[in-house]
Formats: structure tokens, C-alpha cells, sequence
């Protein structure tokens, strides 16, 4: 009795295993579900522009020219760059590193030129940042800083430079910045699901390329923004992402996002006041400094 009973087990369990075998199809390819990490076959499409985005990503890189990077050297970066959008004349604000990063969130470079202190340093930009900004009206906002030992960290140490933070030196916002500034590593901080609405993004030394190889930064963006380029909220056209390096007129950039027109190349001068202005009206507020954005030239 139990033989037979072991027998009709087994051959029960066969009959079963063959109905989950047919159900697989002959090529598991042809009906397995995208990677998370895989780009849309389109990943810039010129569609129109939402009046406001969920989340702006904006990733600041370090000391390369446009033909440094985008040439081919930064092979992930450029194929970016040949399906969205680049600036060819993008020129920098000043000199060191420093007044770069203050000009692109605080829209002037206030004195901050000739130095790389840290804070203050000599360097005092008056508030609000564009951090504050996005606070102000709601929003969420997140300066991520490489290879940082804790949030707003004002003292540069191995492979962390708080030249290239700019929110510790804004000293009246620094209980805003350690809120919101937290100590991280050079990557898998970000994740796509859960995104501030502005999240600037300072690579540690050699992620930024400043102390390393192009490529070394070019895997970084790769590692950095593929999950993001690939998530719901990118696909859906409510997620931009934004790469541009700090200094060395002209500046590499790639704007992307689903409603920038594929391929466009943007002659005209342009310059870190003008990209916060953009970034500024694709969040819904008001611009700092000056007039004038790129909304219109890019599409986004």
C-alpha cells in the first residue's frame, strides 16, 4: 500500500512539472520582463514639456572640456548626448572650481572667484540658494556630497572637497543643509522611487573625474543614472536629468529628459546662470538672478 501510493506521488509530481515546463516559453528572452536598469529604446522624444517636473537630477562634473568627453572618451555620456540634448558653447563662470558651483544655485558667483577655501572662506552667498527655493515652495531638496563623513560637511578631507558642495556655504542655511545634505558615498544613493525634487549631485574626487580618468567618471554616470533613466517617473516625462562639468570653457553638458528633442545641439552661449534659471522654471520658481532660459532651445 505505501509503495503504490509513493509510486502515484511521483508520477503525479512528473505530470505537474510538465505543465510548468510548457507554460515557459521555448525562448524565456521573448516574454521575460525588461531589466530595471535597461534605457528606453527612446530616451529623449520631444514631447511636450509638463509645466512642472516631479524631480530635477542634476550631476556636476570636474575640470574636462566638451571635446575631452563627448567625443567619445566618455562613451556612456555621449551616446546620451547623440539622443538628447548639448550646449556646444557652455562656458564657465569663473575660476577655481568654487564659483561655479555658487553661480549654478545661487546665480551670481558673489565674490567666491579666486579661492577654493572652505567655509566660509571668503565665500558668503546671500540666501536663498536654489535649494532653499524649492523648500520654500514645497518641494524637497538634497545635495548629495561624495565621500562626506556627515551631512553639510564644511571640512574637505580625503576624497571629499566642499569647493564642490555648494550648500555649506550658504551659513544661513546650514541647518537646512545638514537636514538635508546627507553623509554618502560616491554611489547607490539615489534611488529612483523615492527622489527629492532637486537632487544635486557632487561625485567625490575621482568619480568627478578630477582626480581620475574620464572613463572612471563616465562608469560612474552609468552606475548613477541608468536606474533613473529607466524608472516610471523618467518614462512618464516627470524626471529630467542634467550633467555638466564645473569649469574649462566649453563645458560638457547632456540634457535629458522625455521632452527634449532628440539630437539637438544648442550653438549659443550659454552659462550656469542660465541652466539654474531652467532648472528654476522647470521646478516653478522664481529665477535669482537675471533672465533668460533654455526651456525653449532644448525642449525641456
Amino acid at each position: 500500500m505505501f509503495r503504490r501510493r509513493r509510486w502515484w506521488t511521483v508520477i503525479a509530481l512528473i505530470g505537474v512539472a510538465g505543465m510548468v515546463s510548457a507554460a515557459v516559453p521555448a525562448n524565456p528572452s521573448s516574454g521575460a520582463a525588461a531589466p530595471r536598469d535597461r534605457l528606453p529604446k527612446r530616451l529623449c522624444k520631444g514631447v511636450n514639456a509638463p509645466d512642472r517636473y516631479d524631480h530635477v537630477v542634476i550631476v556636476v562634473m570636474e575640470n574636462k572640456r566638451w571635446s575631452d568627453v563627448l567625443n567619445g572618451q566618455g562613451p556612456w555620456l555621449t551616446e546620451r548626448k547623440n539622443e538628447c540634448a548639448t550646449a556646444v558653447n557652455y562656458q564657465q563662470a569663473g575660476s577655481p572650481s568654487r564659483p561655479n558651483y555658487i553661480a549654478l544655485t545661487a546665480g551670481a558667483t558673489y565674490g567666491c572667484e579666486g579661492s577654493n577655501a572652505d567655509p566660509p572662506g571668503g565665500c558668503t552667498p546671500p540666501s536663498p540658494s536654489v535649494f532653499k527655493q524649492v523648500i520654500d515652495a514645497g518641494g524637497t531638496a538634497v545635495n548629495y556630497l561624495g565621500g562626506a563623513q556627515s551631512a553639510c560637511d564644511l571640512t574637505s578631507e580625503g576624497r571629499y572637497a566642499v569647493k564642490h558642495d555648494p550648500w555649506p556655504y550658504f551659513e544661513h542655511e546650514r541647518a537646512l543643509c545638514a537636514a538635508n545634505a546627507p553623509a554618502v558615498g560616491s554611489s547607490g544613493f539615489l534611488d529612483p522611487k523615492h527622489l527629492p525634487t532637486l537632487a544635486f549631485v557632487s561625485p567625490d574626487l575621482c568619480d568627478d573625474t578630477h582626480d581620475c580618468p574620464v572613463s572612471t567618471g563616465d562608469d560612474y554616470l552609468k552606475t548613477l543614472l541608468t536606474p533613473i533613466l529607466a524608472s516610471s517617473s523618467y518614462k512618464a516625462g516627470k524626471t529630467a536629468v542634467i550633467v555638466v562639468y564645473d569649469e574649462f570653457t566649453p563645458l560638457p553638458n547632456v540634457l535629458m529628459s522625455k521632452s527634449v528633442r532628440p539630437g539637438t545641439v544648442i550653438g549659443t552661449p550659454v552659462t550656469h546662470n542660465l541652466l539654474l534659471h531652467t532648472v528654476e522654471s522647470m521646478l516653478g520658481v522664481s529665477w535669482l538672478v537675471g533672465a533668460g532660459d533654455l526651456r525653449e532651445a532644448s525642449g525641456l
